[in-house]
């Protein structure tokens, strides 16, 4: 089976070339126009701003711009060295990394029940226990998945040198964070404008009749405020949320494309990432879009349930401490909000399903260009039932590591940030005290740092799952054009599913 990674392609039947065609165009369609609205608001409802004092000293001007610069480029340099230090520590031990990350929860619940000793003696007796239980449940984990390891040690391994030969993808990833920053605070921009663009145009209030409290019989009118229509708020919530996973997705999607031309290419192709990047930002925008719309619609309902339910809570809290004070006595607590709770959690499992499986339709959408629904079949019908639990536990456990490793670079960061700061003694104007100046520097370098790995680990995510996808679907691919790598991953399956890998081969030649 060919894997197919760019447009146009050929038929095997009739050799020709079939031109390109855009999948879901209808909610591409909707997304631009959805985004026009948006961006219109922000520009011609802008909210009123009140000019600030004009200064004469045009020298305070560039010294703050250059402490602003350098309070930028700083954090992010040593962000971007522990970025480094540890792609090429989990490279050389990648197994050795999959099995720390399942005993480092073990190892901090002990330095923590160990600095609560020192501090509060007998009393941190219950964390040990708690730190048994920990430890149980981490070797239990490690001994059911430990024969996946060597596939997932091998898939991450893949895809670290896959991100090594396409180092664009970290560029094109925090172009894509940068982005998401952007598209927040033109969004923030338009609620605001729309805010007060509706408390200068008010809604009349309306006049409603109803019994009156003294004397039923009787008609007295009452005055209501006409509040914000619920569809507005709804819109910029799910406005916010959809464009948030478009553009994320994009960026998925277009790894996918590019891990699929390194795997069928020997050569490197400066032009791969750029072409991914075009397909999934016209051809596959509309699949791309309405997946995201799945996702969106689920968050925003389940922010607007947590918002009720929070609202709910305390009108509930306030009515109660009204009735005791005036009543002298204890009302009876309400559990009206465990409907809420319920189905807030409900809506929360259903978001993070939604987003997994995104998570894999968008490589056969990367991979084969195809519609958003063909490609989300695709996902049960071909992928989870050919390999079964192997596939959702070997991504698991590169999440793990991923994961572990989003804490382990913001520390050295952090780290690497402070050594600097004693290094070239860098001070404060202020009365504050070094250790609270270390502290603040520590800080930063860890906001930094983990910004940095969230953004190298999502693009090492989508490569770890698009070569699980490319092994399955074109194995041999790897095996021309990387050899190496293939007898790696070739090793980690024959480790996990002796027999299975033998019938594969079967099927697949």
């Amino acid at each position: 089976m060919s894997i197919f990674v760019g447009y146009p392609r050929a038929t095997q039947a009739s050799h020709k070339v079939e031109k390109p065609y855009f999948r879901d165009p209808l909610f591409a369609v909707l997304w631009i126009v959805h985004l026009v609205i948006v961006v219109s608001c922000a520009l011609f409802l802008r909210p009123s701003t009140v000019d600030a004092e004009k200064k004469d000293d045009d020298d305070g001007y560039i010294e703050t711009a250059l402490l602003s610069l350098a309070v930028l480029i700083v954090p992010l340099g040593a962000a971007l060295i522990a970025v480094c230090m540890v792609f090429l520590f989990m490279s050389a031990y990648s197994q050795q990394v999959i099995r720390m990350a399942f005993f480092s929860p073990t190892i901090a619940s002990i330095a923590t029940c160990m600095i609560a000793t020192y501090n509060m003696g007998r009393s941190a007796l219950p964390l040990w226990y708690a730190t048994t239980g920990v430890a149980a449940f981490s070797a239990c984990m490690y001994f059911w998945v430990r024969r996946y390891v060597p596939f997932a040690a091998s898939t991450l391994k893949v895809s670290l040198q896959a991100l090594r030969d396409n180092k664009g993808l970290i560029g094109m990833a925090m172009l894509t964070s940068t982005l998401v920053f952007v598209w927040f605070t033109v969004w923030a921009v338009a609620s605001l404008g729309i805010y007060q663009y509706r408390q200068r145009h008010p809604r009349p209030p309306q006049v409603r009749w109803m019994p009156c409290e003294h004397n039923p019989k009787k008609q007295c009118s009452e005055t209501v405020t006409n509040y914000e229509p619920f569809y507005i708020t709804a819109f910029l919530l799910l406005s916010l949320y959809w464009t948030s996973q478009v553009l994320s997705n994009i960026l998925h999607t277009a790894t996918v494309g590019t891990v699929a031309s390194w795997w069928t290419s020997k050569t490197k192709n400066q032009r791969v990432l750029r072409e991914a990047l075009y397909r999934a930002c016209t051809t596959s925008l509309g699949s791309i879009c309405l997946g995201s719309l799945v996702v969106a619609i689920v968050s925003t309902l389940e922010t607007i349930v947590s918002t009720a339910s929070n609202t709910q809570k305390k009108m509930e809290e306030k009515a109660e401490e009204v009735q005791r004070r005036e009543r002298g006595q204890r009302p009876r607590r309400q559990h009206s909000g465990a409907a809420n709770a319920i189905v807030k959690q409900l809506l929360q499992w259903l978001r993070k399903i939604s987003e997994y499986i995104n998570s894999w339709a968008f490589v056969y959408v990367g991979l084969y260009g195809d519609t958003y629904w063909t490609a989300g079949k695709k996902v049960s019908s071909s992928l989870f039932s050919k390999t079964g639990r192997l596939t959702f536990v070997s991504d698991r456990l590169v999440y793990r590591v991923l994961g572990l490793m989003k804490v382990a670079i913001a520390l050295l960061s952090g780290a690497l940030l402070v050594v600097t700061q004693v290094a070239f003694d860098w001070t404060t104007s202020s009365d504050m005290n070094s250790s609270t100046w270390r502290g603040i520097i520590f800080s930063s370098g860890v906001v930094f740092g983990y910004w940095m790995s969230s953004v190298s680990l999502s693009v090492l995510e989508s490569i770890s799952r698009t070569v699980i996808v490319c092994f399955l679907e074109n194995s041999d691919a790897l095996q021309s054009s990387h050899p190496a790598l293939h007898k790696e991953l070739q090793h980690g399956w024959s480790t996990a599913y002796p027999n299975a890998w033998k019938s594969f081969k079967q099927k697949t030649l």
